[in-house]
């Protein structure tokens, strides 16, 4: 028994390990794999900038997503990257006829201020989230225009050509819900041009210029009114008695001067 051990130590003696000596074939793999891999990888390198965002699929499936800036690597075999920018876009919407809420024809245009919120989303869920928000934005604008008055017959009325923050919020809102699918989030959304149709311009700018007129002989009214009744008092502060009826011409002559398109000729009674 003890000199089966002593055999046995003396072939563990015996085994040494032999250094691994590359042959020339392992240096011919090498010299062919090293250049393909560092050009795998300078292949698959690419750039993330602030405020971007980069979803990268593989043989067609999502893999990952990367939204920090700097260089970056991703194996290059079958790799699709899709960029978006998380900045903020500004879009001029275009020059639209829309009725408002009276039948009148109007000129209505807006700007856009929108930003990506959610890549995958505007990816996966819209086949081109640019034009989706404009179309949707347009469809907002149009029933929004069409439910307000261009000008409003109340003092503190709501109209488009106020401009108030009513309308602006309610488009706003709307278009959110709209565009809430495709992982948008709507800034603002304001009224540019606004204006009449050529077809109803001339008509709707002689409706101004008489309600303009209607309201400065109103002032004028006022204003004459006010200017004969202090007259008269003033007169008759300083002792001078006046007649109803010299009262009466007196406060006819100032109206007619005053309120009067032309200038009055003065004219002597002869009676």
């Amino acid at each position: 028994m003890e000199q089966e051990k002593d055999n046995s130590n003396k072939m563990d003696d015996k085994i040494q390990v032999q250094p691994f000596e590359p042959s020339l074939m392992t240096y011919i793999i090498d010299a062919i794999t090293c250049p393909f891999t560092f050009l795998c990888c300078c292949c698959g390198m690419f750039l993330v900038n602030e405020r971007e965002e980069k979803l990268i699929f593989r043989y067609g499936k999502y893999s990952r997503s990367v939204s920090e800036p700097g260089i970056h690597c991703a194996y290059p075999t079958m790799r699709d990257i899709i960029n978006f920018d998380r900045k903020i876009i500004t879009v001029d919407l275009p020059n639209t006829k829309i009725n408002d809420s009276n039948g009148s024809p109007l000129n209505v245009s807006a700007v856009l201020n929108y930003r990506i919120v959610d890549s995958m989303k505007a990816y996966l869920n819209v086949t081109n989230y640019s034009n989706f928000v404009v179309n949707q934005a347009l469809t907002v604008l149009k029933r929004v225009v069409g439910c307000y008055p261009y000008e409003s017959s109340e003092e503190n009325g709501i109209s488009l050509k106020n401009g108030s923050k009513e309308i602006q919020d309610e488009m706003q809102k709307e278009l959110s819900e709209m565009c809430e699918v495709a992982g948008i989030e709507i800034i603002s959304i304001l009224l540019n041009e606004l204006s009449y149709s050529t077809e109803v311009a001339s008509i709707m700018l002689k409706k101004q210029q008489a309600k303009a007129m209607v309201e400065a002989k109103q002032i004028i009214m006022e204003g004459a009114i006010s200017l004969a009744v202090d007259t008269v008092n003033e007169i008759e502060t300083k002792g001078i008695t006046m007649s109803d009826t010299d009262k009466s011409r007196l406060v006819t002559n100032i109206l007619t001067v005053s309120v009067g398109n032309s200038e009055a000729q003065p004219t002597l009674s002869l009676d």
